[in-house]
């Protein structure tokens, strides 16, 4: 059960508990489109099959707003990077796409 899931900037689904860091984030074929100041910004992650894998680094509520690391190996085959890229996500320039926030389980609770 995801935290929050978001298609095309829709709230689909909201969990009990608040984004917290180390939460991972799933992007599939997630577009956003907004404003940086006075620029403008477009950028995608993932693809409707192959998502986007992320952890949640900084959850700003007001701003409604993500501050993620990429997972190398899902950011490699647009960015051609092979290392670690933290990016901010503003869900509300969501545009298309899926994003989907889960909770790790804790150790104690895997028997």
């Amino acid at each position: 059960m995801p935290l929050l899931a978001l298609a095309g900037g829709t709230v689909l689904d909201r969990g009990a508990d608040a984004i917290r860091p180390g939460d991972v984030v799933g992007l599939w074929g997630a577009d956003f489109k907004g404003k940086r100041g006075i620029v403008q910004y477009h950028t995608s992650f993932g693809s409707p099959n192959e998502p986007s894998i992320a952890v949640c680094v900084e959850h700003e509520e007001r701003k409604n707003k993500l501050k993620v690391v990429l997972l190398p190996d899902t950011a490699a085959s647009k960015r051609k990077t092979t290392a670690p890229e933290e990016v901010s996500l503003r869900l509300d320039d969501l545009k298309s796409g899926v994003v989907k926030v889960y909770r790790v389980a804790s150790r104690s609770w895997v028997a």
